[in-house]
C-alpha cells in the first residue's frame, strides 16, 4: 500500500501520493480522462531544478482565492498523475513557505514515512502537495487577535479583499461571507499564484 504524507500545523493531509505510480495503475484525470501531454519536465539534472509549474515559467493557471482547489493547466483541470510528480530535483521531504504580506503564518510541509514506503522509492514532496498544503493554509481563518494587530489603512484594504472574494463566485458567496476573514485576503489583489523562488537563508526556504 502507498503511503500517505503527513503534515505539521493542523492543516489536513495532502491528498496527492508521492510515491511514483506504473502507468496502467494511474488512469484517473480531473479533466474526465482525457490524456495530457508528456511530463513538462524529465526530472533529471546535473543542478537543482524545481517543477516548471512553481516556477512561474508554464502557462499555469491557480487562483488562490478561490474556495475549492482550482489549479488549471492550459484551461483544464490538472491530473491526478501531473500533481504527483516531484516537486523538485533532487527531491526534497521539508519545504517553509513564505509571503511577505503573511510573513507571521509560514507554510511549512514535511514529509513523514508512516511505513509504508517501498524502500526503492525516494521519499518526495509532490507538486500536488505544495498546490494544495499552499491553498489550505492561506484559507484558515483569521482570528480576533490577529484583526486587532492590523492599522485601521490594512483594516481597510483586507476588509475590501475579502468582499471581493466571496462575491467573486456568487454560488458560493453566503457560506464564504459567513466564514469570515481568511489569511489569503491578505494578499489583496496579490491572489494568483506566480510561483516559488528559492532563498539565500536556507535551502529549505521559499518564497511565494
Amino acid at each position: 500500500r502507498a503511503r500517505r504524507p503527513s503534515w505539521h500545523g493542523g492543516l489536513p493531509p495532502s491528498p496527492f501520493l508521492a510515491a511514483p505510480s506504473t502507468p496502467h495503475t494511474r488512469s484517473r484525470s480531473f479533466d474526465g480522462g482525457s490524456r495530457e501531454p508528456a511530463p513538462l519536465w524529465a526530472g533529471t539534472s546535473s543542478y537543482f531544478q524545481i517543477h516548471p509549474l512553481l516556477n512561474g515559467e508554464v502557462d499555469f493557471y491557480f487562483d488562490l482565492a478561490l474556495p475549492t482547489f482550482s489549479p488549471l493547466l492550459w484551461s483544464t483541470m490538472i491530473s491526478a498523475d501531473r500533481l504527483r510528480e516531484p516537486a523538485t530535483y533532487p527531491s526534497v521531504t521539508r519545504m517553509r513557505i513564505t509571503h511577505d504580506a503573511i510573513k507571521e503564518w509560514p507554510i511549512d510541509i514535511e514529509f513523514q514515512d508512516d511505513g509504508n514506503t517501498a524502500p526503492a522509492v525516494q521519499p518526495a514532496i509532490t507538486l500536488g502537495d505544495v498546490l494544495y498544503v499552499i491553498h489550505s493554509s492561506l484559507h484558515r481563518q483569521i482570528t480576533h487577535q490577529d484583526w486587532a494587530r492590523l492599522s485601521i489603512s490594512k483594516e481597510t484594504e483586507i476588509a475590501r479583499a475579502y468582499t471581493r472574494r466571496y462575491r467573486s463566485v456568487p454560488s458560493s458567496a453566503e457560506v464564504e461571507a459567513s466564514r469570515g476573514v481568511k489569511r489569503v485576503d491578505y494578499l489583496l489583489d496579490k491572489h494568483v499564484f506566480k510561483g516559488l523562488i528559492r532563498t539565500l537563508v536556507e535551502d529549505d526556504y521559499w518564497k511565494l
